[in-house]
């Protein structure tokens, strides 16, 4: 082993944990990811704070998502689901405590955040506690269902129309699309078109 690889390992305590029981070194872990769920809730709370301060600016970070990846070393993932996470503890504590005790993962609190609300905030976040990802998705399915996906498309803007020979062009005449498959303008929108199937 390197030196510098042993003076990583000493200030780590790898030793120290490599002469433990397997029941000593189990409940070591538990021990280490408690505390790693309260320094979570404790970053959200100063990250919160420094947002509010604006010292993120005063600091040279353009947003506290960029603080986030070039001061503290995060990936893009993790600064946004601490810049959400961030968010949500200013507005509901319940979050943060959650995160803290283990009820709720970070992931799973940057999916739910932009739909917690002052009315719906307890309830959703006690429906998602102790969930997967995939799980919370679920959950978030059902609490706001999505409506079907239509048959057709009908575009807002006046748009391309087809032209008098029966075709339309996208691309400057490469590529063209009959006037058959288009119909005419709806009653609803007399500018739209509609694109059917």
């Amino acid at each position: 082993m390197s030196n510098q690889n042993y003076e990583c390992h000493e200030s780590i305590g790898l030793q120290a944990l490599d002469a433990l029981s397997n029941e000593a070194l189990w409940q070591s872990t538990l021990t280490a990811n408690a505390t790693r769920r309260r320094a979570i809730a404790r970053l959200l709370v100063h990250l919160a704070l420094i947002e509010e301060r604006r010292l993120h600016l005063v600091r040279g970070y353009s947003s506290l998502y960029d603080l986030c990846m070039r001061c503290l070393g995060m990936s893009e993932g993790q600064a946004h689901r601490s810049v959400s996470g961030a968010h949500a503890a200013k507005t509901y504590p319940l979050a943060l405590e959650m995160i803290a005790d283990g009820r709720l993962h970070l992931t799973g609190l940057s999916l739910i955040v932009k739909r917690l609300t002052a009315e719906n905030h307890a309830r959703l976040l006690e429906d998602v506690a102790g969930r997967t990802k995939a799980d919370i998705l679920i959950v978030l399915a059902r609490w706001f269902p999505k409506p079907d996906v239509p048959d057709r498309v009908e575009p807002v803007s006046g748009g391309s129309r087809p032209s008098e020979q029966g075709s339309l062009s996208l691309d400057g005449g490469s590529r063209r699309l009959s006037a058959a498959r288009w119909s005419r303008p709806s009653a609803r929108r007399p500018n739209a078109c509609l694109w059917t199937s």
